[in-house]
């Protein structure tokens, strides 16, 4: 058995040192503008890329406002209510399940940055008989 594991190591040591090109080999590849020179590095998942050197952008903590104007217990209830709500307003509309109330509510997109703009929406919603119930559902991500 451990005469297997030191010829594998040798093995992985080996494959290492071949595989492994000098930087003049690489530097190289970009001196020429021949399309048949042109290297194309593999895509890697930014969640693998552990470099400090690398600065990656990331927007969290802000604060959105949604206009909700319904909850239904079954996404059915939720669709019907959506496909009406579109003949009678002029907004978009989504359908999403929320695992914190455990209810599939519509929601009109795009969400708003202001909640003075979400205040304005809504109150023009709660002119109409259908749309009383709506609020603004306040979140950040």
């Amino acid at each position: 058995m451990k005469k297997n594991l030191i010829f594998i190591f040798y093995i992985f040591i080996a494959l290492f040192l071949t595989a492994c090109s000098s930087s003049k080999d690489n530097a190289d590849l970009f001196k020429t503008n021949s399309a048949d020179s042109l290297y194309v590095f593999d895509s890697v998942p930014i969640d693998s890329i552990k470099n400090e050197n690398f600065a990656l952008l990331t927007i969290s903590n802000v604060k959105l406002y949604i206009v909700q104007i319904g909850a239904f217990t079954t996404k059915d209830k939720a669709e019907l209510f959506a496909a009406n709500s579109k003949k009678k307003i002029n907004y978009d509309i989504d359908i999403a399940f929320s695992n914190s109330v455990n209810l599939y509510v519509v929601q009109l997109k795009p969400f708003y940055n202001k909640k003075e703009d979400a205040e304005m929406v809504r109150n023009k919603l709660w002119t109409m008989d259908d749309y009383k119930d709506a609020w603004i559902l306040t979140v950040i991500r």
